[in-house]
């Protein structure tokens, strides 16, 4: 199969490196070897794909080698790099295009944490990004880097220091603008904290991965663990995609979701809400938070009836259909294109969360397979519901 996947790019310190053959300067500090491609089994390289093949005179008998130009992760399907130890770099998400910014991002992260005796086992790119819903600037880049079982806490805090100032340094990061008040910015501050709303990417080990255990996967305390439904965990491994390194997604082990995982979802995410409408008039991104928790409702419970994430778009439209109109979930839309703080729009999440997850709990069975196709599950509607 790998014999058909002539595009790759060889990323190193150094930059981008070009070779047709060989494992020189960048390929040997990466540890790559040849790359061979049979011209029988490559498919026609795209007029832009900046590929070209070596005439007769630059090669020997045997194989056609191919020259590994310039990287496109907009236009080209997953590009594939297969490395001795079987960890992969990937470049885009089947035929999901990845923005170039979000490229720039995961290749910097790869070339920092990635190379021979560096910590980073695994790289999963999740969310929107690989669902098609990526939207910027309001979208996050949401990323899960898996360390080897020897990073102790402090490995795991220095990595996440240093993917927080790649992050910036692309553009990328969760917005926190100072703020004069110092009230205000402890409020702001906590809410950040209380909502989840401090950073997009997540730092695990492999054991913490393969637990299954949200509290690990997302390294929080014990004790907030407990507040995380079982939706999460399985929403990431469903979105996820392993863009470098051991893949790993199939292995973890997803628990059923239970009616106990609708009403532990309902109750932060309604909390949420209520804590943008009571600080409304102090923080200044209440509107943001109550955004960011009907989203989480919406995203919630698409997942328990279809067991797979999709676009914002997509699960917004299918419970417009599904039930009457909410002006709540058309407005949600209307703000990420146009945002401009909204208490009536704080407000009127309340009705719209209460109402998504009571429907939620009541119309569907429990327990439900976290997993659609790797359980050979498909999520059944609901009578009447086409």
């Amino acid at each position: 199969m790998f014999g058909e996947i002539p595009f790759v790019r060889l990323q190193a310190r150094g930059g981008l490196t070009n070779r047709s053959t060989g494992s020189s300067g960048a390929c040997r500090r990466l540890g790559l070897h040849f790359i061979m491609a049979q011209t029988s089994t490559c498919p026609t390289a795209p007029v832009n794909s900046h590929v070209r093949r070596h005439n007769s005179s630059q090669r020997t008998a045997g194989p056609e080698c191919v020259s590994l130009i310039t990287w496109r992760p907009i236009r080209q399907p997953w590009m594939l790099l297969r490395m001795p130890d079987g960890k992969a770099l990937t470049s885009s998400v089947a035929n999901i295009p990845i923005p170039t910014v979000v490229a720039a991002y995961l290749d910097e992260v790869v070339a920092e944490f990635g190379t021979d005796g560096g910590p980073l086992v695994s790289l999963v790119l999740f969310g929107s990004t690989t669902t098609g819903g990526y939207a910027a600037p309001v979208s996050d880049v949401d990323l899960l880097l898996v360390l080897g079982d020897h990073a102790n806490a402090a490995l795991r805090h220095c990595v996440r220091d240093q993917v927080a100032a790649i992050e910036a340094r692309h553009g990328l990061a969760k917005p926190h603008p100072p703020h004069p008040n110092q009230l205000v910015a402890a409020l702001a501050a906590f809410a950040d904290q209380v909502t989840a709303n401090v950073r997009a990417f997540f730092v695990c080990t492999r054991a913490d991965l393969l637990s299954g255990k949200p509290g690990r996967i997302l390294g929080v305390p014990a004790a907030q663990a407990l507040f995380i439904d079982r939706v999460t965990p399985a929403s990431i491994v469903a979105s996820g995609r392993t863009v470098w390194g051991e893949p790993l997604l199939e292995r973890v082990p997803l628990l059923p979701i239970r009616r106990l995982d609708v009403a532990k979802s309902f109750i932060g995410l309604f909390n949420q809400v209520l804590l943008s409408a009571t600080t409304y008039p102090l923080l200044p991104g209440a509107t943001k938070y109550a955004m960011s928790a009907l989203k989480g409702s919406v995203h919630h419970c698409y997942f328990c009836y279809h067991a797979r994430p999709a676009p914002l778009a997509a699960e917004v439209a299918f419970f417009q259909g599904h039930d009457r109109p909410s002006h709540a979930l058309a407005r949600l839309l209307t703000l990420r294109r146009e945002y401009r703080p909204s208490l009536g729009f704080i407000l009127a999440c309340l009705p719209a969360l209460t109402r998504l997850h009571l429907r939620t709990a009541r119309e569907l069975q429990f327990p439900r397979p976290s997993r659609a196709v790797a359980n050979g599950f498909a999520a059944k509607a609901p009578p009447g519901d086409a």
